[in-house]
């Protein structure tokens, strides 16, 4: 399989015709790593429930970005339970809606503003060539333990310019 993957892919990936399970470190051009926990098996037997569509980080990035979160005049402290692993793109979406995407692609975000209250953190980002059906594109920092992911939503944005990076379009589901 010619140039499969050519970084760290998170999640769920599609590329060529084939559906990848969990988080995998493959090799492929200068990049080295192992298959770990990997599920290969062709799209078309797939009976999962897709949960969302997103824009993985793999952990350098999620590194970079917590950094960055700590270095902002005016951000508190991360809340105990640290996620900063995606950037939805549409939840719930159909199985047809998820193979229309460019699966496997890195794709550019940057930093536009960050957002916080005592149940959630997060940042927020403009994507490049991609649209996301949230009203306002983030990453979920950080959750308290009274809060979830969706408060993240409802964060009132502190207007910032931070960094660009990427994530690799993919999906996650269960069953």
């Amino acid at each position: 399989m010619k140039n499969l993957v050519s970084r760290i892919a998170s999640r769920h990936i599609e590329q060529e015709g084939i559906a990848f399970s969990r988080t995998l470190r493959v090799r492929s051009g200068l990049t080295q790593g192992r298959i770990s926990m990997a599920q290969l098996q062709p799209l078309k037997k797939w009976k999962k429930k897709i949960i969302y569509s997103a824009l993985f980080l793999d952990s350098p990035t999620q590194q970079s970005l917590l950094r960055w979160w700590e270095s902002q005049e005016g951000t508190t402290p991360l809340h105990n339970k640290v996620l900063a692993h995606h950037c939805t793109i549409a939840f719930k979406p159909s199985q047809e809606d998820v193979e229309a995407l460019p699966l496997g692609k890195e794709i550019a975000m940057r930093v536009v503003g960050y957002g916080q209250d005592e149940k959630a953190q997060a940042i927020f980002v403009t994507i490049t060539g991609l649209r996301s059906n949230n009203a306002k594109p983030h990453i979920t920092m950080a959750i308290s333990s009274s809060g979830s992911a969706k408060d993240s939503n409802e964060l009132e944005i502190v207007k910032v310019t931070g960094p660009s990076f990427k994530g690799v379009l993919g999906y996650f589901g269960k069953g």
